[in-house]
Order: structure tokens, then C-alpha cells, then sequence
């Protein structure tokens, strides 16, 4: 059964490996998000992990349902207003059998052949951020391209 486990990872991996040739990414620059423009040029098309988070990004800003539901989330409060976000993209990179943690093996967000994205919000500051806060996602492989499996900020409970 693990063996069937470690085949699927491997599929999964050799299938986004193409998806993810263009992704490229300067972890010095502030992208934007706002309710009418943004930096991306991917929103509402996940074909790479990074468009994935930013169409998630966007759906938060612009209070867009539409945008949650092409990346897979279909459960979230949304924000009372409209808003923007300014972020930088320091990792995005396809977890392999041996980067999940033994405690983590069988959770349903973290497999081999799904994404780590990790963003920093410089303008969110908190005591266990002041310098701006991060945030990690999980992205996996779908037929259509790449969902978000989970989220969650760095040091928050």
C-alpha cells in the first residue's frame, strides 16, 4: 500500500513538473492585489501553484466567490469591503515524499506532488511578525490545474 503511496506521489509530481516550468518568481518583489488591478497576470487561472495563491489572494480583495470556488475553497467568511494586499512570494516548491514530516504523513492538505507556498505580507504586523507576516499554503494538482488544500499564518494558533 505505501509503495502504491510513493507511485501516486511520483504521477502526481511528473504531471505538475511541466505545469510549474514556467514559475518563476523575485522574492525581492512587492506584487499587488486591489478590486480592480493587479500584478498577476494568472488570476482566475491556477495552471501554476503561485496563480493558485494569488486567485485566492484575489478572491479575498475582491470579495469574489467565483475566484474561491475556481481554486477550490468554497467555505470562507469574506471581508466586509473590498481592499488590497501588497505580498512577496518567497517560496513555491513541489513537496517530495521526504519533505513531509513523519507527523504529518497522513493529513489530506500536505502530499508528495503537492505545492508549499509560502508569501510575506510586509503591511500585516503582529507581535510574532513585526517585521510583516507570513503565510503558508498548500497547493495540490487537479485536472484543471492547482487548488488550495490549506492556508494558515505563521505563528498564529
Amino acid at each position: 500500500m505505501r509503495l502504491l503511496g510513493v507511485l501516486v506521489g511520483w504521477l502526481a509530481l511528473a504531471a505538475a513538473w511541466p505545469a510549474l516550468a514556467g514559475e518563476k518568481f523575485d522574492p525581492k518583489e512587492v506584487r499587488v492585489i486591489t478590486p480592480t488591478t493587479a500584478t498577476s497576470k494568472c488570476i482566475g487561472d491556477p495552471k501554476t501553484p503561485i496563480c493558485a495563491v494569488e486567485t485566492f489572494l484575489a478572491c479575498i480583495e475582491r470579495r469574489d466567490l467565483q475566484l474561491c470556488n475556481i481554486v477550490g475553497v468554497n467555505d470562507i467568511h469574506l471581508p466586509d469591503q473590498p481592499g488590497s494586499v501588497r505580498y512577496r512570494i518567497l517560496k513555491s516548491r513541489i513537496l517530495a515524499d521526504k519533505d513531509i514530516p513523519k507527523r504529518l504523513k497522513n493529513v489530506s492538505w500536505l502530499k508528495p506532488g503537492y505545492a508549499d507556498i509560502t508569501i510575506l505580507l510586509p503591511d500585516v504586523r503582529h507581535p510574532w511578525c513585526a517585521e510583516g507576516c507570513q503565510k503558508d499554503f498548500s497547493a495540490k494538482p487537479t485536472g484543471a490545474g492547482w487548488s488550495i488544500a490549506s492556508w494558515a499564518m505563521q505563528g498564529a494558533d
